[in-house]
């Protein structure tokens, strides 16, 4: 963005993320910042999953980030949490319920068969 395009913003933020390698390149440690954050420094996190869309490709990018530290079960719970969530941004973004819906239910079901929820009697 040139300082030009800048100027013509009323507001802008920024979001950075540090990313810590070891000696094969592996994410040994993660850490992100964002202009809002009210804790002022670097806060530690195990896993980091952008998706953006392309419009010059019209096609999603991503980058997936975890440590190597991160547990299956830390993993089953974000995985979680991303999906249920997922619904909900979806259904603000769309207003299709029936689909939103559709992604919630495979939420619970994943959340189910990795013992993140318990299985409905």
């Amino acid at each position: 963005m040139s300082t030009t395009e800048e100027k013509n913003l009323s507001h802008l933020k920024k979001i950075g993320i540090k990313i810590h390698l070891d000696a094969n390149s592996l994410p040994e440690k993660l850490e992100w910042n964002a202009d809002d954050n009210p804790m002022e420094k670097d806060r530690e996190c195990k896993a980091f999953f952008m998706h953006v869309w392309d419009t010059e490709t019209v096609q999603a990018m991503q980058i997936d980030l975890w440590s190597k530290e991160m547990t299956i079960e830390e993993m089953n719970h974000f995985m979680f949490q991303t999906l249920a969530t997922l619904s909900d941004v979806y259904k603000r973004a769309t207003g299709n319920t029936q689909s939103a819906e559709d992604i919630k239910n495979l939420a619970f079901k994943f959340g189910q068969d990795n013992q993140v929820m318990k299985k409905k009697a």
